[in-house]
């Protein structure tokens, strides 16, 4: 379904939709199998875990129960917190893009379940927090996406309506957002696509381009 919106927010997820952690989070997480005597595994299978986040994805990826990960997710996140963030990591056009949606006055917002401590420093390591006018991060609220509450924090906090805000995102999880929210879903399909149902995205696209060209912004 193509239907054409003019939306005056737009609320972006992080990873798999504005920069590809795979590379980093990969790294780390086959260092931690290494010091557990498992084997490394492909980046493209650990990129289908990321927009779990958590505890879930550390049980998946180090195959230990998800009551036994608290650990190593502490430990994993601090590993994170001190790895520099690699300039290559932002999507093509993103930087481009934002300027673009900036400059004809939409308001732009962050959700993403990552914690706020590593999200903030993505975003300053990257040089693209400035373009943001508010970030929902994992921990800011007591239920992560896809909690409606996520999006409606977006909302209250731009003075905005459900129908004039859109959810540009990667994956599962950002599409039964969008949908608990009640606001449409655009699907960047360049990310870690998990499964979306493409017939209950609004737009769907590849490249940053095409979301400019839809938009109909100059």
């Amino acid at each position: 379904m193509m239907t054409r919106l003019q939306p005056k927010g737009i609320i972006f997820d992080l990873d798999g939709t504005l920069i590809d952690s795979g590379p980093a989070v990969c790294k780390i997480l086959n260092e931690m199998r290494q010091s557990r005597s498992l084997p490394e595994i492909p980046c493209d299978s650990i990129k289908s875990v990321i927009s779990v986040g958590g505890e879930e994805m550390i049980s998946r990826a180090l195959n230990i129960p998800q009551y036994q990960a608290t650990e190593a997710l502490a430990y994993f996140r601090h590993t994170y917190l001190h790895t520099p963030v690699a300039q290559s990591s932002i999507y093509p056009m993103v930087t481009l893009m934002l300027n673009i949606m900036k400059k004809s006055g939409k308001k732009l917002c962050i959700s993403t379940n990552k914690p706020r401590n590593l999200a903030e420093k993505i975003l300053k390591e990257l040089n693209l927090a400035q373009h943001f006018d508010f970030i929902n991060a994992g921990g800011d609220l007591p239920n992560k996406k896809p909690h409606p509450s996520n999006i409606y924090v977006c909302l209250n906090t731009l003075q905005l309506k459900p129908d004039e805000m859109v959810l540009v995102g990667d994956s599962r999880v950002d599409q039964q957002t969008a949908l608990n929210a009640g606001i449409p879903f655009y699907f960047f399909s360049n990310g870690y696509d998990d499964g979306v149902d493409r017939a209950k995205a609004v737009f769907c696209f590849r490249h940053y381009s095409e979301l400019i060209t839809h938009l109909d912004i100059q």
